[in-house]
């Protein structure tokens, strides 16, 4: 049986006419007769009674209708779900991102996609960056939300947020009464960071800021806990770097203050596998692009 064979079917039981329905389908009338015959053979079924000048659907016909009505609604909207896939608005994305992200560009890039393509379901995924590389390298990601450089030939990428670094202090830190922090400000100061292994290129940046002035940072504590490392810092354990965007995050105890002088910018990328070849990953980098220029 061929999809041809089902449609010449629908059209003659809407007519009830071979004259019409040929017409319709813009085939001869001997032709559509022929192929009525043999789907009435091939089901071993009689879908039509057939007089001098009537046509009329039998009972198994009325019924056979019915369903091919069904199945040709379901195979219309497979046709157009995979064009509207094709095309990029129609699918799952799975995206990954750090948390500075959420604070800052992201939410605003989510509703303005959401916006132009409603149809493409958006999953988020707050990870380490580390861990949204290893998983977009596997495919359990889409995109990724992580801080410049990316060092990986297989992944393709493009800027989304430039960022100051900030100075996350104890309200009651003697650096508290200025404006700016220089890093120079920072020597023997106890730092609690992150584990190097959740953000490679991030905690290198912030090494190199303090290097680059000719000494080491003295950090006293590597928690993987984003508001673990903040309680740490309200209670005075130490200080903390962090991109400016998490001055979002107001909560008792703490304050933020601009690092001025050296390598004190971050950006933030958006990643994804060159080789990908889903269309709603490419209409969410050109809205990404976009939504940046603006």
């Amino acid at each position: 049986m061929e999809l041809r064979h089902l449609r010449y079917f629908c059209v003659l039981a809407e007519e009830l006419h071979f004259g019409r329905a040929a017409q319709r389908l813009n085939i001869a009338q001997p032709p559509l007769s022929q192929q009525i015959q043999a789907l009435e053979r091939e089901l071993a079924v009689r879908l039509f009674d057939r007089q001098t000048r009537k046509v009329a659907l039998t009972e198994a016909g009325k019924k056979f209708y019915d369903d091919v009505q069904t199945i040709m609604t379901s195979l219309n909207q497979a046709v157009s779900d995979a064009r509207l896939v094709q095309a990029g608005q129609l699918g799952t994305l799975e995206i990954g991102f750090v948390t500075a992200a959420a604070n800052s560009f992201l939410p605003d890039l989510l509703r303005a996609y959401r916006k132009s393509q409603p149809r493409v379901r958006i999953n988020l995924r707050e990870l380490p960056q580390d861990a949204q590389l290893k998983q977009l390298r596997s495919g359990e990601i889409d995109l990724a939300c992580v801080y410049a450089p990316l060092q990986d030939i297989t992944l393709a990428s493009a800027p989304v947020a430039m960022d100051d670094l900030y100075a996350v202090l104890p309200s009651d830190h003697k650096l508290a009464k200025k404006t700016r922090i220089a890093i120079s400000d920072l020597k023997d100061e106890p730092i609690v960071l992150f584990p190097r292994e959740l953000g490679v290129s991030f905690y290198d940046q912030i090494i190199s800021m303090f290097t680059s002035h000719g000494f080491s940072p003295n950090i006293v504590q590597d928690i993987t806990s984003f508001n673990a490392q903040l309680s740490l810092v309200a209670s005075g354990i130490g200080l903390s770097i962090y991109p400016g965007s998490i001055q979002t995050l107001q909560r008792p105890g703490i304050i933020y203050r601009p690092i001025v002088g050296g390598k004190n910018k971050v950006q933030m990328l958006l990643a994804w596998r060159k080789a990908d070849n889903n269309a709603s990953i490419e209409s969410f980098v050109a809205a990404a692009k976009k939504f940046k220029g603006t």
